[in-house]
C-alpha cells in the first residue's frame, strides 16, 4: 500500500515536471492570438406563428390574388374593347367610302350643292373649285362614280354615227371646258362628255361676273364669251389621255 501510494506520488511529479505551465493570456503576443467571431444573436428555431400573423399572410396572399384577378379581366376588357373600336373604325371608313363615291348619294344634292353656295356665292367661283375638287378625288380614286350596272338589257343603248353609246346622256358644254376631268364625268354615268368650245388661240371670254345663278329655276345664265385655254393646250390634254388608255 505505501509502496503504491509513493509511486502514485512519483508520476504526478514526473507529469508535473513534464507538461509546460500555461502561460496566462495577458503575456500571449498579439499575433499569435486568434480571435474567433461570435455570434451573439440568439439562436432562431422553428415555431408555430402567432394566428393574427397567419390571418395577415393569407388576407395578403388572398388580397394579391384578386389584384391579379382584377388586372387580368381589366387588361381583357381593354383588349375587347380596342378590337370594337377598331372594327368600328374599320367598317366607319369602308361605308363611308362606297356612301360618299357613290352619284346616287343624297349628300351631294343636300350637303355639297348648299355649301358651294355658301362659301362661293359667284357661281363661276363654284365651278371652278368644284372642278378642281372633282380633279383632286379622281387622282385618288375617290369621285363619284356609277355603281353596278343599272342598264343590265341594253335598253339605254343607241348608235351614235356608228358608234354604240351605253346610254344616250350626255354632259353640256361648259361643265370641263377646259378637259381637266374628263374621266371623272364619265365615271358618273353619262355616255358622251362635251368639253365646250375651243379658240384656236387662249382668250379670256367676257369681263366677270359672267355666271349667274337662279335658284327659283334651278338654273344657270351662262354669259362665258367663249372663254378657253387655246387648241393646243386642249390637244395636249386629250393626247395625254389617249396615251393612258391605249
Amino acid at each position: 500500500m505505501a509502496c503504491s501510494e509513493r509511486l502514485i506520488s512519483v508520476r504526478h511529479h514526473i507529469l508535473r515536471l513534464r507538461l509546460p505551465r500555461p502561460r496566462p493570456l495577458s503575456r500571449i503576443r498579439s499575433r499569435h492570438l486568434h480571435v474567433l467571431p461570435i455570434h451573439t444573436s440568439p439562436l432562431i428555431f422553428p415555431h408555430k406563428l402567432p394566428s393574427n400573423q397567419i390571418r395577415l399572410a393569407s388576407t395578403t396572399s388572398a388580397l394579391a390574388a384578386a389584384t391579379n384577378t382584377a388586372q387580368d379581366a381589366r387588361s381583357l376588357v381593354t383588349r375587347v374593347g380596342n378590337l370594337l373600336l377598331g372594327t368600328t373604325i374599320g367598317l366607319t371608313l369602308i361605308l363611308g367610302y362606297y356612301y360618299t363615291t357613290d352619284t346616287r348619294a343624297s349628300y351631294h344634292e343636300w350637303l355639297v350643292i348648299p355649301c358651294l353656295r355658301y362659301f362661293y356665292p359667284d357661281a363661276e367661283d363654284a365651278h371652278e373649285f368644284g372642278n378642281q375638287a372633282l380633279k383632286a378625288l379622281g387622282s385618288f380614286g375617290l369621285q363619284p362614280r356609277e355603281r353596278g350596272n343599272p342598264d343590265g338589257k341594253g335598253d339605254l343603248a343607241v348608235d351614235v354615227f356608228g358608234h354604240t353609246l351605253s346610254n344616250p346622256i350626255g354632259t353640256s358644254a361648259g361643265i370641263d371646258k377646259h378637259c381637266d376631268i374628263p374621266d371623272v364625268l364619265l365615271a358618273a354615268g353619262p355616255a358622251i362628255i362635251e368639253i365646250g368650245g375651243v379658240t384656236p388661240q387662249p382668250q379670256e371670254g367676257n369681263p366677270k361676273p359672267r355666271v349667274w345663278r337662279i335658284p327659283s329655276q334651278k338654273a344657270l345664265i351662262n354669259r362665258y364669251g367663249l372663254n378657253s385655254e387655246g387648241a393646243d393646250h386642249i390637244a395636249m390634254r386629250l393626247r395625254q389621255r389617249v396615251r393612258e388608255y391605249a
